[in-house]
């Protein structure tokens, strides 16, 4: 009788260790995975952080110098951010931010990597544009006016409104040896050449020579 008393004290003991071993690897693998989305993402608008768009800006570019295939880095900036961080207060422009950053995955492919860099400050990573540079610009052109389309916008924050619109610069990644820093300075000086001309448009940057405001 005692035998068999221990025997169902010690299964209902082993039963209860692998009841909290099983807990501690649901938890620990919960926790693993909140580590690595904080890792690779924004914390305030939840898309990819700069870190995680290097890396895949690294890839991109070695696979256009295999295969010759064009894709693009598209720089995405706010026009007049500061105006309502300063006349509405900072959770209005956090707000803004979010939103924004809705729009833009709104707009997007579902394999195109979006990201914030900082501040009002967005980037976008396009793949498989083809060989043909030419179609490769239509099909930006394209993409790009649906993004100014998209974050053209009427935001209301406590009763006052803000026009929201931006200026957005292209470089293209394809098969010549450019690395990563200058495909994104030729972004970012397109981008800031949007702004110079005007604001509200895109200028394209190719890294051979510049292209016009579309």
């Amino acid at each position: 009788m005692r035998e068999k008393i221990k025997k169902e004290i010690l299964r209902n003991l082993l039963l209860e260790v692998s009841r909290r071993y099983d807990d501690v690897m649901v938890q620990n693998a919960q926790i693993f995975e909140e580590i690595r989305y904080r890792a690779i993402h924004d914390e305030l608008t939840g898309l990819y952080n700069r870190f995680y768009f290097m890396e895949q800006l690294k890839k991109a570019i070695a696979f256009s110098r295999r295969h010759y295939d064009y894709g693009a880095v598209i720089f995405v900036d706010l026009d007049n951010f500061k105006m309502v961080n300063d006349t509405a207060g900072h959770k209005a422009g956090d707000e803004l931010l979010k939103l924004v950053a809705k729009k833009l995955c709104e707009t997007m492919r579902e394999e195109d990597i979006v990201a914030r860099f900082g501040g009002d400050e967005f980037v976008i990573l396009v793949e498989n544009l083809g060989s043909d540079k030419k179609k490769a610009i239509d099909t930006l052109r394209k993409i790009s006016g649906k993004l100014l389309s998209s974050i053209k916008y009427d935001y209301t924050f406590n009763r006052k409104a803000y026009r929201v619109t931006a200026s957005i610069g292209i470089a293209l990644v394809h098969e010549y040896e450019t690395g990563i820093d200058d495909i994104l300075h030729a972004a970012d000086n397109a981008m800031y050449r949007a702004k110079h001309n005007g604001k509200a448009r895109v200028v394209f940057f190719n890294l051979d020579e510049e292209g016009a405001a579309s």
